[in-house]
């Protein structure tokens, strides 16, 4: 569960993600967490992303807000823990993986590389 999840209650979450949908229809409504183990920058959870987005380009976008490297490698994966890969199309991981409560859960990180401690 993020902590989005635990501070906010779901009736208030629904409501917000419903005003959200109704007002942007072309973007989908994100609660992005960075994954604990890794020391990187930390970003403000809620997001708007555009439906045509596929993960590639949404990782442009996140690489951007967390200030990475471009040789750094890194990953976003699902509420479940599913890693996606990059020519998925963010509307179809939302179609699929949207919470009840109508955001879409995604937690970052950077994956381990050969040569990296």
């Amino acid at each position: 569960m993020s902590k989005y999840q635990k501070n906010i209650d779901l009736e208030k979450r629904k409501i917000e993600s419903s005003t959200v949908r109704r007002c942007w229809p072309e973007k989908i409504p994100l609660i992005i967490e960075k994954d604990e183990k890794y020391n990187i920058k930390e970003i403000k959870p809620k997001c708007l992303c555009p439906i045509d987005y596929n993960v590639g380009m949404f990782l442009q976008y996140l690489r951007e807000k967390i200030e990475l490297n471009r040789s750094d490698a890194l990953y976003v994966a699902t509420e479940n823990g599913q890693i996606l890969s990059g020519d998925r199309m963010m509307y179809d991981i939302y179609q699929n993986d949207a919470n009840e409560d109508g955001f879409l859960y995604l937690k970052y990180g950077m994956h381990s590389t050969y040569g990296n401690r």
